[in-house]
C-alpha cells in the first residue's frame, strides 16, 4: 500500500515538466538571423532579456537547462563535443524590457542574480537541413544550480561570460525590433558596458513547474480518497 501510494505521488508530481521557446513562435520556424556571440567567440560577455509573457502558460518554476540550435540559414555548421574552457552563466529577474536594456551591464541585473553554471562547457550541434524547418534544439546546457523564475515578478535575463572560447558555429537568432528579446554584448568579460542590439538567440528553456496550491490540494484529496478506498477494501476482506 505504501509503495503504491508513493508511486502515485511520484507519477503525479515528479513527471510534470515544461518547455518554453523564446522568442515565441520559433519552436519550429527558423529565425531571420544568426549570432556567433557568445559561444563562438572568446573573452566576451552577453546579456539577453526574454519577455515574461513568453512564459505565461507555465506556473512559476525551476529552470534547469537551456538549449540553442545551429543556424540553418546558411552559416551554421556541424560541430561535435567542443569544449569551451571557462564559461559562466547567470540568470536573474529584471524589470528591463526587450529593446530597453541599459548599455551598462550591472544596471540590467536583478536582485536574485544566480550563477547557474560555471567552468568548462562541452556542446555539440548539427545543421540537418530539414526542408522548411529549423534545426532541433541540440545545443544543450544543463545547470548545476537551478533558477527559480516567476514571470509575474519581471522579465528573464540571461548573462553569459565566455572567458576563453573555442570554435563552434553561428547559432539561430532573431533580429527584429519590437519582439520579445534583445541583447547587450561587449568584447571583454569585465567590460562595464557594451553595445545594444535587437538580436536574440532562439532559446528553449527546460522548466520544472511548481504546482499551484489548488493543484496540490486536488492531488492530496485524490490520494487521500485512494487511501481510504484501499482501507475499506481491506476491512471488507476480514
Amino acid at each position: 500500500m505504501k509503495n503504491l501510494f508513493a508511486s502515485v505521488l511520484l507519477l503525479s508530481v515528479g513527471s510534470v515538466k515544461a518547455a518554453v521557446v523564446s522568442p515565441a513562435g520559433y519552436t519550429l520556424a527558423e529565425g531571420n538571423s544568426s549570432s556567433s556571440t557568445p559561444f563562438n567567440q572568446t573573452d566576451v560577455r552577453m546579456q539577453q532579456v526574454y519577455v515574461a509573457s513568453d512564459f505565461d502558460f507555465v506556473t512559476p518554476g525551476w529552470i534547469r537547462a537551456i538549449q540553442f540550435r545551429v543556424d540553418g540559414g546558411g552559416l551554421g555548421q556541424d560541430f561535435s563535443n567542443v569544449t569551451l574552457p571557462n564559461v559562466q552563466i547567470n540568470l536573474s529577474t529584471t524589470l528591463r524590457q526587450p529593446d530597453s536594456l541599459s548599455p551598462v551591464f550591472q544596471n540590467n541585473v536583478g536582485v536574485n542574480d544566480t550563477i547557474v553554471r560555471s567552468g568548462p562547457l562541452t556542446i555539440s550541434g548539427r545543421n540537418i537541413h530539414l526542408p522548411g524547418q529549423a534545426n532541433p534544439f541540440e545545443i544543450g546546457i544543463s545547470f548545476t544550480t537551478r533558477f527559480f523564475y516567476d514571470p509575474a515578478q519581471g522579465n528573464l535575463l540571461l548573462d553569459v561570460r565566455n572567458f576563453m572560447g573555442a570554435a563552434t558555429t553561428p547559432f539561430d537568432a532573431v533580429n527584429a525590433a519590437g519582439d520579445s528579446v534583445s541583447s547587450l554584448f561587449a568584447a571583454g568579460v569585465n567590460s562595464p558596458s557594451g553595445t545594444l542590439s535587437t538580436l536574440g538567440l532562439v532559446t528553449r528553456f527546460e522548466i520544472d513547474p511548481v504546482p499551484e496550491p489548488s493543484t496540490w490540494a486536488l492531488l492530496i484529496t485524490g490520494l487521500a480518497a485512494f487511501a481510504l478506498c484501499q482501507r475499506k477494501r481491506r476491512t471488507r476482506k476480514r
